[in-house]
C-alpha cells in the first residue's frame, strides 16, 4: 500500500466517527430513512472531494472557501444528477471572496 493510500486510510478512520456522529443526529431529528441515507451519501461525496482534491484534508478541517469551490466545481462535474439548480440552491448569493476577489481600499 502507498503512502497517499495509507494517508487516505488514516483520514477516512479519523471521519468516521464525525460522519456516524452526523447520522446520528439525522436519526434524533426524526428524519425518514432515505433522507438520512441520501445525506450520508452527498456527506461522503464531500468526503472523498477533501481527500482527492484538497490534498488529504480532513472532514474538520473544511471551510467556507472549500464547500463553495466543491459545489461550483466538484460537484457539477462528478455528479451525474448535478444540476444548475441543485447546485444553486446550496450557493449563497454573497458567495465568500478570494484574495484575488477582494478590492484594495
Amino acid at each position: 500500500m502507498s503512502d497517499f493510500n495509507k494517508e487516505v486510510a488514516k483520514i477516512e478512520k479519523y471521519n468516521q466517527p464525525i460522519i456516524e456522529g452526523f447520522q446520528a443526529w439525522l436519526e434524533k431529528v426524526n428524519l425518514s430513512a432515505k433522507t438520512i441515507k441520501n445525506h450520508i451519501l452527498n456527506i461522503e461525496f464531500f468526503v472523498e472531494y477533501l481527500v482527492s482534491y484538497e490534498p488529504l484534508q480532513k472532514l474538520d478541517e473544511a471551510d467556507d472557501q472549500d464547500v463553495y469551490d466543491f459545489l461550483l466545481n466538484y460537484f457539477p462535474h462528478k455528479a451525474m444528477w448535478a444540476s444548475e439548480t441543485s447546485t444553486k440552491s446550496y450557493i449563497p448569493h454573497s458567495a465568500p471572496q478570494t484574495v484575488t476577489d477582494q478590492k484594495s481600499p
